[in-house]
């Protein structure tokens, strides 16, 4: 039977792959195997090492968490104070203070705190659960989770899990008990501050972590298991491990070989806390025998790709077209900057030039449909800018008419000089852009503050909290002052008593946010769905000032897009709250 050159190249060729395929994959199979071991030992020690990371992180932010609380300033007064001396109406006030303080900053680690306990030095109790009844808690100190002090070997003491139930919700936790002592003298010591941690929310994590493994240890420093996790087969035994996880702690994982299997050991955490794997040889041969297989997968796929590329007949017909392919998935990713050139004098060239022109069409429509786009913003942001000035100048004119008649020439001069200096800001637009820093930001609210504060001296006070890293970053240009401005028309003016506005601006991951507080009159919840709906006419009777709010808005969601956006929290006789947030930029200092 006559065979083709096509045939005959195949058939030899593909004889040539089998062998190259078993020779390599028996090869590949012995010489790779320890190898592999090696490696997938290393990627458990890793996988313990960044678990173990995990666990110190929380560790260690619990222990700020509970500096911060220890040194407040109400705690502290509240374990200062004497129940033999004190007066029992002060105490009862001075715990109830002290409990809305801990409700506060458990609020703030919402999610993994369960409860906060104070102990002073004679005894009492305050339970934020259970506020004034020490009897449940009294009682569940006596449980073996909560060691002795002289048992404790520092300031800062993690417990073995223990149950809890409170008028019954029952939960799970683990005990970061904290020694507290007086911030005015630091060798006297007041008491103990108890944080409760939910153990739900580090199980949730751990049996993330744990997967991979045949069986899996988190054991305290008493070498207690907080946690444990076995499959069909249990390998692992507290008491066999004894030996392994007392001592101090070691910075890198530890390897213990056992006959069916390993074991890796991790006790690199401060707080005493010890993680411990154990891998079984199946699973482990499981691990190596997938990527074996994968392996050889991969050569045999690119054998074939290999036998298709050394056919000339196969690859003089399909190069053209399957470069012409892969420039048409470089365009739909979104890649317009393609230019294909293919000489075969067929219709594939021909195809190729019609593609080249289409490419070159669609670029400069985009290009255009830009161009357009960018001047539509503009206009539209500009439109929107002059929107503020107008209704500002009308208060400031406003301010200077009644200071004129009233005090005729005494301070014209300092509203003036401030007048001018916002207006020379507002003008920049041309020459500065769209973009200001906080800090002259800051300079322009606070000559609008100073004009204010001639009619208004007695009704508000403005506070700063900004972080001084930012004050060179970059916002959009009249961003905090229409807030400001409505804050004190708004909110202060209308309850006929002095009150504060509070501007706090701060890091909050790759965004800066920015939040003003008024204990103003606050407003409820229609007339916040009104402003941040856009509509116009509010129920306050004014809707001019409000017209900050919703250019703001529009700014935003122009500069920066739906991502970006104003929150409104208030509610009547308690105040506003406006939270907004822009991108990170870091301008020129």
């Amino acid at each position: 039977m006559k065979m083709s050159i096509k045939t005959k190249i195949l058939l030899s060729t593909s004889l040539v792959i089998m062998v190259s395929l078993i020779l390599s994959g028996t090869f590949a199979y012995y010489y790779f195997a320890n190898i592999l071991k090696e490696q997938a030992v290393k990627d458990d020690k890793v996988k313990l090492r960044q678990t173990a990371r995990q666990l110190e992180y929380y560790s260690e932010d619990i222990i700020k968490f509970s500096q911060n609380i220890i040194t407040d300033k109400d705690v502290q007064e509240y374990m200062r104070k004497d129940n033999t001396v004190e007066d029992p109406f002060a105490m009862l006030s001075a715990k109830s203070k002290v409990i809305e303080r801990l409700k506060d900053y458990i609020a703030l680690r919402g999610g993994y705190i369960h409860s906060a306990v104070l102990i002073k030095n004679d005894g009492s109790i305050c339970f934020n659960l259970v506020p004034f009844s020490d009897d449940y808690m009294r009682n569940h100190l006596k449980e073996d989770w909560y060691p002795a002090y002289e048992d404790r070997k520092n300031n800062y003491y993690f417990s073995r899990p223990h149950h809890m139930d409170i008028r019954g919700v029952p939960a799970d936790v683990i005990s970061c008990i904290v020694t507290i002592q007086s911030v005015n003298q630091s060798d006297k010591v007041l008491g103990e501050l108890i944080l409760n941690l939910s153990m739900p929310y580090f199980i949730k994590y751990i049996d993330e972590a744990s997967k991979g493994f045949d069986d899996f240890m988190w054991v305290n420093q008493e070498n207690c298991i907080i946690y444990a996790k076995a499959g069909d087969k249990k390998y692992l035994d507290v008491k066999d491990i004894a030996a392994y996880v007392s001592g101090p702690p070691v910075q890198e994982p530890q390897l213990i070989s056992k006959p069916d299997g390993y074991i890796v050991l991790d006790r690199s955490m401060d707080n005493g806390w010890k993680l411990v794997s154990f891998t079984s040889n199946k699973r482990l041969f499981q691990r190596i025998e997938y990527i074996f297989y994968f392996f050889v997968f991969f050569i045999l796929a690119s054998l074939i790709f290999i036998i298709a590329v050394i056919m000339p007949i196969i690859l003089n017909i399909t190069k053209p077209i399957t470069k012409l392919t892969r420039k048409i998935k470089e365009v739909s990713g979104g890649n317009l900057d393609v230019e294909i050139q293919i000489s075969s004098g067929d219709e594939v060239e021909a195809l190729c030039t019609g593609f080249n022109k289409m490419i070159g069409d669609i670029k400069r429509h985009i290009n255009e449909s830009i161009e357009h786009e960018k001047v539509k913003r503009k206009m539209e942001f500009d439109i929107m800018l002059s929107q503020i000035n107008p209704h500002f100048i009308y208060n400031v004119l406003n301010t200077i008419i009644y200071m004129a008649r009233k005090e005729k020439n005494q301070n014209i001069a300092k509203v003036t000089d401030s007048l001018i200096r916002i207006l020379q800001d507002g003008i920049k637009l041309g020459k500065s852009g769209l973009y200001t820093s906080i800090r002259q930001e800051m300079e322009i609210v606070n000559h609008y503050v100073e004009i204010q504060k001639f009619r208004y001296s007695e009704i508000f006070v403005l506070e700063w909290k900004v972080d001084e890293s930012l004050l060179d970053c970059l916002i959009p240009k009249t961003l905090i002052q229409p807030l400001i401005e409505n804050a004190l028309f708004h909110g202060i003016c209308p309850k006929d008593e002095k009150g504060t506005i509070i501007v706090s601006i701060f890091k909050d991951e790759k965004d800066i946010k920015i939040i003003i507080e008024d204990d103003g009159v606050g407003m409820d919840q229609d007339m916040i769905d009104s402003i941040l709906i856009g509509e116009k006419h509010l129920n306050s009777g004014d809707s001019v000032r409000h017209i900050g709010i919703s250019n703001i808005r529009d700014r935003l969601k122009y500069l920066y897009g739906e991502d970006y956006r104003l929150e409104i929290d208030s509610r009547p006789g308690e105040g506003t709250k406006i939270t907004l947030k822009v991108p990170f930029v870091m301008g020129e200092s």
